[in-house]
């Protein structure tokens, strides 16, 4: 990433993935909210929400969020013993299950979208300029994802009361996720939930 500033008005930067380079235009009352995640440099990844404005092709960004203060680093040994310790996705019927379309997340990070069950690992909040939106880790009965969820689904009172009764009470939700793009060199967090549907009694 690199950027530029274009006096008072804008600033530029661009991003590489794997069609190219675009070119991004921040505006300065944004940029100075989030100057500090540009000063980190060109290797620090980030999570950008844009808009195309008018046939232009111009790339207006709306918000930036640096992921480094957001990830949190975990041993996939103390995940897995998490897992296995008293795990209420333990004794699902998985057989069963998929005959309704509902997959494990081992199966559902191959997919663009789909429906799983899962609980909440780790959730936190981050306030944005649209709103609340949360950085979740869900987990099943072997493994785990980082998704994202934005303040359009997350000003919802009951997605966030699922969001948190699942991650104090180890409750099993039933989930829709999405497939984020991915962009050159990007990793981490690459889904987006897009609904909770309701709490899966055991």
């Amino acid at each position: 990433m690199k950027f530029e500033v274009q006096g008072a008005r804008y600033v530029n930067f661009d991003l590489e993935d794997e069609t190219g380079f675009r070119r991004f235009h921040v505006h300065p009352v944004l940029y100075e909210r989030v100057r500090r995640v540009f000063e980190k440099g060109i290797n620090v990844p980030i999570l950008i929400k844009y808009r195309i404005l008018g046939g232009k092709n111009v790339i207006n960004v709306e918000e930036v969020v640096d992921l480094q203060l957001l990830s949190q680093k975990y041993d996939d040994k103390d995940i897995s013993l998490n897992l296995l310790a008293n795990n209420p996705l333990a004794k699902v019927n998985w057989k069963k299950v998929k005959k309704k379309g509902i997959l494990p997340i081992s199966m559902a990070i191959r997919e663009t979208k789909s429906t799983i069950l899962g609980v909440i690992h780790d959730f936190r909040y981050y306030q944005i300029k649209t709103g609340l939106m949360a950085f979740v880790k869900v987990t099943d009965h072997e493994k785990s994802i980082d998704c994202l969820i934005w303040p359009d689904l997350l000003e919802n009172d009951k997605v966030k009361e699922l969001l948190e009764l699942s991650f104090k009470e180890r409750k099993i939700l039933l989930l829709q996720i999405e497939k984020m793009k991915k962009r050159k060199g990007e990793s981490g967090m690459s889904f987006n939930i897009t609904n909770i549907i309701k709490i899966i009694k055991k």
